[in-house]
């Protein structure tokens, strides 16, 4: 846990200082204070999201998303009291005052109720063919191809338990039973581990249709099996349960450049020419959370997408979220993602980089 001064920031920054003190550190907000550690205003993991979403550059000066509000205690303040104004004001951090308005500390909701485990329960998928990484996966399923010494699936299971998540299901197809053996009942991490088994594939949504009837009624984790990230889960989470929907995505900025002049015409009149422009939106970066409610999807066996699903539910009324991601993230889809994420892992989770000659020519 980073210390609350690990957390200042001036507020003369720019917005892509504060993204990057965020993910250097683990508190989930910033305190931006003046020359004299007054305090201006917090950022907060959710501002800097929100700000993304209104189409916030990573340029802007962080005024521009600043809360000047924040709510705030006098040093010397009871922790019972602070921890019924994070209860009752929906936040999970409180800036601690002197007298003149300086900064002497910071409480936390986690530091304040510390959690032991969740109840969420967390999908993974894992029985994909992984065809674009062949031949690494023709013996070899894809959760199970080591990134720095480790199967892929186990630093996504290791990251979730490092959040407090105990219970996992793992949906197979594919070489199922190497990644049943593997993984086991999950007793070697210290959580719980069931299988649901796609005896045809069916879609990251249609596999829902397996999960038991008896999952409970907490808000359900969906992720691919091939996504490195380092997301905050319980950030993650938290986000989604205040921002009252039925289902948040989490999406991430994806820009695409044209390599060539575009001409904007009105029949056959030039109205612009454009050189080289770049267009950004947000993609889907294979993350989900789903209400209980969004889990009844019906008995029919055919296959369905989850955006496909989603679309449909949202036509029905559904309330469905977005959280832009601005951590790490790296979909293992293809060889030069795998090389990659070879060489980004230590940055990642801290793994040692791949010991493994690896090079092209090994696939």
């Amino acid at each position: 846990m980073a210390n609350w001064k690990d957390v200042l920031i001036t507020q003369e920054s720019v917005v892509q200082q504060a993204v990057e003190l965020l993910e250097e550190t683990s508190l989930g907000i910033l305190l931006v204070v003046d020359n004299e550690n007054r305090l201006v205003g917090t950022i907060t993991d959710g501002d800097i999201r929100r700000a993304l979403i209104r189409g916030i550059q990573m340029s802007t000066p962080i005024t521009q998303v600043v809360n000047p509000n924040p709510v705030t205690v006098n040093q010397g303040y009871p922790q019972d009291k602070s921890l019924k104004l994070m209860k009752d004001g929906g936040v999970l951090h409180i800036p601690v005052l002197d007298s003149i308005g300086k900064v002497v500390g910071l409480e936390t909701l986690e530091q304040l109720v510390q959690p032991d485990s969740l109840d969420n329960p967390v999908v993974l998928m894992a029985g994909g063919f992984g065809t674009r990484l062949r031949p690494l996966t023709d013996s070899t399923p894809k959760p199970l191809l080591e990134i720095g010494g480790r199967p892929l699936l186990e630093i996504i299971i290791k990251q979730f338990s490092e959040y407090g998540f105990r219970h996992f299901f793992i949906s197979t197809h594919y070489k199922a039973e190497q990644v049943r053996d593997y993984f086991g009942c999950g007793e070697k991490w210290g959580i719980s581990i069931d299988y649901i088994h796609e005896t045809e594939p069916l879609g990251t949504a249609g596999v829902l249709r397996l999960l038991p009837g008896d999952i409970g009624y907490q808000p359900v984790f969906l992720m691919n099996g091939d996504i490195l990230s380092n997301v905050n889960f319980k950030e993650m989470l938290q986000f989604h349960r205040l921002s009252g929907g039925d289902c948040t995505i989490a999406v991430r900025q994806f820009e695409t450049r044209v390599p060539y002049g575009v001409v904007e015409i009105d029949g056959t009149r030039v109205k612009n020419i454009i050189e080289k422009p770049s267009y950004s939106n947000f993609v889907n970066a294979g993350i989900y959370i789903l209400n209980r409610s969004m889990l009844e999807i019906g008995e029919s066996p055919e296959y369905m997408d989850m955006p496909n699903y989603l679309m449909g539910r949202i036509n029905s009324g559904a309330k469905v979220n977005v959280y832009p991601i601005h951590e790490y993230w790296l979909d293992i889809g293809q060889t030069t993602d795998y090389l990659r994420a070879q060489y980004e892992v230590e940055r990642l989770v801290g793994l040692e980089p791949s010991n493994q000659a690896i090079s092209d020519t090994d696939f």
